[in-house]
């Protein structure tokens, strides 16, 4: 004696499984908006930072996230980058959970490294640290 009907025992398979695809496709979805936006983010700071204006963006890392730099921290990367950009650089404050993306892109015929650092919201950047070895 059959106490559930198969064909209501598959389409309940069919319902567990929609909501976890779901997640999957918001879960990528969400995370290309971020990169798009990371993506923008970089690339209007360094048009309006940049010493040298002509550059070509060669790759972008995935957006991830830290918690571990300092306030000290930001301070010495400022301070190291300074030469890469124009005197008044207009960073925004930095928040306790910062984003990252690294990038590397050619000035003048050089391949530069950097990653940078950004607001939890993505909307400016906090400071650059460079990657070059």
């Amino acid at each position: 004696m059959k106490l559930i009907p198969s064909n209501l025992l598959r389409s309940t398979g069919r319902r567990r499984f929609l909501p976890v695809f779901a997640g999957i496709l918001t879960a990528a979805v969400l995370s290309s908006c971020g990169n798009s936006k990371a993506k923008q983010t970089v690339k209007t700071f360094l048009d309006q930072s940049l010493a040298h204006t002509e550059y070509d963006i060669q790759s972008f890392s995935e957006v991830d996230s830290t918690e571990r730099v300092t306030p000290a921290t930001v301070k010495q990367m400022r301070q190291f980058t300074a030469s890469h950009f124009q005197p008044k650089v207009n960073y925004v404050a930095p928040t306790t959970k910062l984003r990252y993306v690294r990038v590397v892109y050619t000035q003048d015929k050089d391949t530069i490294r950097q990653t940078f650092y950004m607001n939890d919201a993505m909307t400016g950047v906090v400071c650059v640290k460079n990657d070059n070895k």
